[in-house]
C-alpha cells in the first residue's frame, strides 16, 4: 500500500508542479510539490528497506541474503531511487530561484521523464521470494 501512495504522491507533486505557471500559485506550490516529491522518495525508501519485492526496483537490486552494506549499495545502484532523489534535490532547489514559475516547469518535465522511463512504482505481479538481484553467494571464491 505504500507505493501506491508514493506513487500518488509522486503524480500529484507533477500536476502541481504544473500548476505553478499561475503566478498566484508558483511559491505555495513549489513547498506542496517539494513536500510531495519527499514523500514519493520516502515511499520508495520504505519499500528498499522492508524489502518490499513486489516493486521492480527492489527486486532487481535488492536480495535477502545481502549484507547491510550490501543493501545499501543496493539502494544507491536502483537508477529510479537516484533519479527520484535528483527530482527532489531539483524540487528543493527550486525554492530559492526567483523565477520559481519557470524552474517549476524544468521540475514537472523532470519528473515526468522519471515516470515514464523509470517507473520506479512499477509492480511485479508474482513477487521473487528471495529478489533477483545481487546473491553474496553467486560470487566466485578464486
Amino acid at each position: 500500500m505504500i507505493p501506491e501512495l508514493g506513487h500518488f504522491a509522486f503524480i500529484l507533486a507533477i500536476t502541481v508542479a504544473l500548476s505553478q505557471l499561475h503566478p498566484a500559485l508558483s511559491r505555495q506550490g513549489a513547498v506542496i510539490s517539494l513536500f510531495l516529491f519527499a514523500l514519493s522518495l520516502l515511499a520508495l525508501l520504505w519499500s528498499f528497506i522492508t524489502l518490499d519485492f513486489t516493486v521492480v526496483a527492489v527486486a532487481e537490486h535488492m536480495h535477502t541474503l545481502q549484507t547491510v552494506m550490501g543493501r545499501m549499495i543496493g539502494m544507491l545502484s536502483s537508477p529510479a531511487l537516484l533519479a527520484l532523489l535528483a527530482v527532489t534535490m531539483l524540487s528543493a532547489a527550486r525554492l530559492k530561484f526567483t523565477r520559481v514559475r519557470l524552474a517549476g516547469l524544468v521540475c514537472a518535465i523532470a519528473a515526468g521523464l522519471v515516470l515514464f522511463a523509470l517507473s520506479p512504482f512499477e509492480r511485479l505481479d508474482p513477487p521473487p521470494f528471495d529478489g533477483i538481484g545481487y546473491s553474496p553467494f553467486a560470487e566466485e571464491k578464486a
